[in-house]
């Protein structure tokens, strides 16, 4: 069981429970980053980002994305909870 977030997809009207595309690739992204400086991954990050909004969300999808192509099989369940507003 993985622990996700609803918001791993928020650039979609709306979100299943099933398994979205990702395009970016885990290893060429950490080796994209490696060789660049922080300015040149500044001006880079709206790119790579793609259509999610932030580098939280894009993780989380990326995250979901590599342990569907790695778990070797394995049942794999991702849990993604909404962040709530409580008033008291």
């Amino acid at each position: 069981m993985h622990i996700s977030t609803a918001y791993s997809n928020s650039h979609l009207s709306a979100v299943e429970e099933r398994f979205y595309p990702c395009a970016a690739d885990c290893a060429q992204l950490q080796s994209l980053v490696d060789t660049l400086t922080d300015e040149q991954r500044a001006r880079l990050l709206p790119q790579i980002l793609g259509p999610w909004p932030n580098t939280y969300t894009f993780t989380k999808a990326l995250a979901e994305k590599e342990l569907k192509e790695h778990c070797g099989g394995l049942p794999l369940g991702i849990f993604r909870p909404a962040i709530g507003v409580y008033n008291s």
